[in-house]
């Protein structure tokens, strides 16, 4: 979530000071540079695409955490969902406590 909201702030910022009125106040010189690089093939696929590319690292550490390295409220929700399967045995309360590792 904290990924894709990132995002759209920096689509947002990018496109929000290369207006005219803002880059005036900032930095004349960039004034335009994105609108101009949207008329060249590759340049906006670059601009899409490097951000994404540039979140993956972060997106793989979180999701090989959550797996490898659960917080105690992940285990315990696993834990419960397991026990309330019509499947399995019932367990009490003391053999759900004894499953946790903290």
């Amino acid at each position: 979530m904290a990924g894709l909201l990132s995002l759209i702030i920096y689509y947002l910022s990018i496109l929000g000071l290369n207006t005219q009125a803002i880059s005036i106040v900032f930095q004349n010189e960039a004034r335009g540079i994105v609108y101009d690089l949207w008329n060249i093939d590759y340049a906006w696929i670059l601009i899409i695409m490097t951000p994404l590319i540039a979140l993956l690292p972060d997106y793989t550490f979180l999701c090989c955490s959550q797996i490898f390295s659960p917080n105690i409220i992940t285990k315990f929700r696993l834990l419960s969902e397991s026990s309330s399967s019509p499947s399995s045995a019932p367990n009490t309360h003391q053999e759900n406590n004894s499953k946790l590792k903290y």
